[in-house]
């Protein structure tokens, strides 16, 4: 967004920037090993990875859910405990300067996590999202937006619930060097179960918690 502005060197009335809040962008090699393994693992293609399955989960479990060729789903946090380690994501990304509250775009989109914090009671575990104003043309658009759709918009103070992308960028892992030693020179597999043997683990515990979220006994507060 930042390069698009800079190149284009003046505003363009016509011309709307939104951008994201990025929690890091992880290796593609590792994405590609990985479906390699979970395709060697269930001897099937793979069709479809679901990042979230919010219909089995929620919108606060982080659970990922395979689909091969014949139809055959699986469940796995492998991939989601590798990316939260932050060992997988690229180098830029422990220094990336559009870590804060300070974004390119007329409006910044995210997932409204701690959304609890500043707005207790309104979640519903099918996932809420966050607005960022950051220009008169985002804030026009955005007050459209509200008159012509069916959207739910609230203000809520962000400094109550400011999620980590929004502060810094992540801190390097002091293992990370070790840890692309041991896949360049053991591969995919000796990772997955060096750094997520207990992967599965995620998996039940978020079984538990939409349990409890349905019942209304937890609160996102990711």
């Amino acid at each position: 967004m930042a390069a698009l502005k800079s190149y284009l060197g003046i505003e363009y009335k016509n011309l709307l920037c939104m951008d994201i809040v990025c929690h890091g962008v992880p290796s593609p090699k590792v994405f590609r090993d990985y479906i390699k393994y979970q395709s060697s693992k269930m001897k099937k293609p793979i069709t479809n990875v679901d990042f979230r399955n919010k219909k089995s989960y929620g919108w606060a479990g982080h659970v990922e859910t395979i689909t091969t060729d014949g139809g055959r789903k699986k469940d796995s946090c492998l991939y989601t405990m590798l990316f939260y380690q932050h060992k997988i994501l690229r180098p830029v990304c422990y220094v990336c300067p559009y870590k804060g509250l300070m974004h390119p775009g007329d409006l910044t989109i995210a997932d409204y996590w701690g959304i609890d914090k500043a707005l207790p009671g309104f979640s519903d575990n099918k996932g809420v999202s966050l607005v960022l104003v950051n220009t008169h043309k985002g804030n026009d658009v955005l007050e459209l937006a509200k008159h012509q759709s069916t959207i739910e918009a609230i203000e809520t103070d962000i400094n109550k619930s400011m999620q980590p992308p929004l502060k810094e960028p992540f801190k390097e892992p002091a293992n990370r060097d070790l840890f692309w030693a041991d896949y360049q020179q053991n591969g995919f597999e000796y990772i997955a179960k060096k750094y997520a043997g207990k992967s599965w683990t995620w998996v039940v515990k978020y079984r538990i918690k939409k349990i409890l979220m349905d019942l209304h006994l937890y609160k996102v507060t990711k």
